[in-house]
């Protein structure tokens, strides 16, 4: 992280702070919303907000200002962020068996995924060794 007291201590350099609430309009939000493939309720819920703000600020009704906005900004330039706010519980090895290879299933099952390190979904990997750790999943998108 940038030292702010440093950083305006040296000769040549200017500090400015992104103005995120220019960035942060109704059509933003929504393509963000549409980017975390989430509903209005999903999303309100995830933001700890009432669906009835994200419906106005998608219509342009209200302006996305404060840390709302900036929170917004973040989640838009580093989505991954949104996955420390939830959490999915519950028993997803059906799903596992259903969507994903035998090799891997039993991979999941055996508890040996050494051989899936350079598999490209690591998401998946790191989801169901958090399942098989915590009896919990975690969603990476």
């Amino acid at each position: 992280m940038v030292s702010w007291k440093k950083l305006k201590s040296l000769k040549g350099f200017k500090t400015e702070i992104i103005d995120t609430e220019s960035i942060t309009t109704n059509v933003f939000v929504k393509n963000l919303r549409n980017k975390l493939n989430m509903s209005q309720r999903v999303f309100a819920r995830v933001l700890g907000i009432s669906e009835k703000t994200v419906e106005k600020w998608e219509q342009g009704a209200n302006p996305v200002k404060g840390a709302s906005s900036r929170l917004l900004f973040l989640l838009n330039k580093h989505s991954y962020l949104i996955d420390d706010l939830y959490k999915i519980h519950g028993d997803f090895s059906s799903d596992l068996k259903t969507n994903y290879s035998d090799k891997f299933y039993e991979s999941y099952i055996s508890n040996s995924f050494e051989e899936f390190n350079d598999y490209d979904d690591e998401k998946i990997i790191k989801n169901a060794n958090s399942y098989r750790n915590n009896n919990e999943f975690e969603i990476r998108a």
